[in-house]
């Protein structure tokens, strides 16, 4: 007994290879979220390569992967995260200042946290930049190394959203942990990526860490002193 489509075709009759491909759609794990969730986490080098050279049909776009992820710890860090009670203990650390500079550096600290994610988005090409000076013997341009970094990015951000309910119990040492969770993640991928002998591979790993952080933490005290000295600003004028 068989049907007609729309057009009066016959429709096929469903097997299991049908009834998987159909799961497969509903669970979106031949292409898009899912699919370059799961293909970043498992097989980061086979997954980049595949969409810098041969196939980039299936993943999602890094740039719109990169807004919506960062979009998504933006949120739960403002709406979740009681920054009060994260760095309640943070005058602690600031005995011997005066009034003014432990209220400098609680706001630095608050302000930091909150753009956090967003200070990520902005430092990529900085990421990017770091991994083209390591690996650009393997020729890959910066555009390339563009893309492998907002992805890498992108996976740090759903790491953060992950360990987030643990972010609400100890900010400090979450914050560790994930710190070390994307530097032995991203050398994963990149031994994967540049094919790497594993030793070469993590020391190269913790090198483009070790700059990496060294450009982010420029650009973080930038982007709030700036935001900082705005509200100053804002304060006395209102």
């Amino acid at each position: 007994m068989s049907g007609y489509g729309p057009r009066n075709t016959p429709l096929k009759r469903f097997d299991v290879k049908n009834l998987k491909d159909e799961i497969m759609r509903a669970l979106n794990l031949e292409k898009g979220l899912l699919y370059t969730i799961i293909n970043l986490a498992i097989r980061p080098g086979e997954t980049l390569n595949t969409y810098l050279f041969e196939d980039r049909r299936k993943l999602i776009k890094p740039l719109p992967f990169l807004l919506l992820t960062v979009a998504l710890a933006t949120f739960f860090t403002l709406n979740f995260l009681d920054l009060e009670e994260a760095f309640g203990t943070s005058a602690m650390n600031t005995e011997g200042l005066d009034e003014k500079a432990q209220e400098f550096v609680q706001m630095y600290t608050e302000k930091f946290t909150q753009y956090y994610n967003v200070l990520l988005l902005i430092s990529v090409p900085f990421l990017a930049f770091s991994s083209y000076l390591l690996y650009n013997k393997h020729r890959y341009n910066f555009a390339e190394h563009l893309v492998i970094g907002t992805y890498l990015t992108c996976m740090m951000n759903i790491a953060y959203v992950l360990l987030f309910p643990f972010f609400r119990m100890d900010y400090g040492v979450t914050t560790l942990v994930l710190v070390l969770m994307f530097t032995a993640y991203s050398a994963f991928a990149l031994i994967q990526v540049f094919k790497e002998r594993i030793g070469i591979g993590i020391l190269k790993g913790i090198a483009l860490q070790f700059l990496y952080y060294m450009f982010f933490t420029i650009i973080g005290i930038v982007f709030v002193i700036i935001i900082v000295v705005f509200m100053v600003i804002k304060t006395k004028l209102g």
